[in-house]
């Protein structure tokens, strides 16, 4: 693989102006942002998979998978929560022993900056993956109450109080037949984010060992950002599932 030595200039710079000049779209700034990420700076870390990253990550999942979005701080859609965690640890997997190989690698050619580099392998690697992401749609509801089973899988319009007693004692049963059918990490999560209520960043520490990262770097060094939507996509995949192994156990009048 072909290196660019690093200029030492940028590698003393603070990193308040080696941002500023890496927004200015400076190629040496750019290189040396790479270098930074690819050797675990926190600061660069959390810039380039937020910041950065996000205009690639939101094009990928609004225009590549299609996914449903989420609403940011600002009340913005970002489609970036279900991909940013497989994007990490598409960077990061060493390739030929290296680890961060797909971003040492990057070097200007052709007056090419580093998002026009990352958006063509990224753009890439999520086309491959499409199938992958085919059934990972945002679930059309929100858990109000932790342990009210209906506002966990209930699709209409219906509030929790209006649901009649009957039907919600069969959706509990059929909760309790699913869950027994889920996976431990599944039940986990349940556990965890719904019935237990603790926030995002405990539950990634309790699922840690569930966890498992195709990338050198421990998942405890992940930013937090990520650490946060990585249990985000556990739940809504946990949710989906679980709403569709219901609606099954509901519709073949097993209870």
């Amino acid at each position: 693989m072909q290196t660019t030595a690093p200029d030492t200039r940028f590698q003393a710079l603070p990193w308040s102006e080696l941002r500023a000049l890496v927004i200015e779209a400076d190629i040496e700034a750019e290189r040396e942002l790479c270098r930074r990420v690819a050797g675990a700076d926190e600061q660069a870390t959390e810039f380039f998979f937020g910041l950065y990253s996000s205009p690639i990550l939101n094009y990928v999942g609004r225009n590549i998978l299609h996914l449903e979005p989420v609403e940011d701080t600002a009340g913005n859609p970002d489609y970036t929560a279900d991909i940013l965690t497989d994007y990490y640890q598409f960077l990061s997997k060493p390739v030929k022993g290296q680890p961060w190989r797909r971003l040492l690698q990057f070097e200007s050619r052709y007056n090419a900056h580093l998002r026009t580099y990352l958006s063509y392998i990224t753009v890439n690697h999520f086309l491959d993956r499409q199938g992958e992401y085919n059934n990972l749609k945002k679930v059309d509801y929100e858990v109000k109450e932790s342990v009210d089973v209906v506002s966990l899988i209930n699709s209409d319009s219906l509030e929790p109080a209006d649901v009649p007693d009957d039907y919600r004692q069969r959706l509990s049963a059929a909760l309790e037949v699913c869950l027994a059918q889920c996976s431990e990490r599944e039940r986990l999560v349940i556990q965890l984010l719904y019935y237990d209520g603790v926030d995002t960043l405990t539950a990634f520490d309790r699922l840690l060992p569930y966890l498992r990262p195709q990338s050198d770097t421990p998942p405890e060094r992940w930013p937090d950002k990520m650490k946060q939507d990585a249990v985000g996509q556990l739940r809504r995949r946990t949710e989906a599932k679980l709403k569709r192994m219901i609606t099954q156990t509901l519709n073949t009048d097993m209870l």
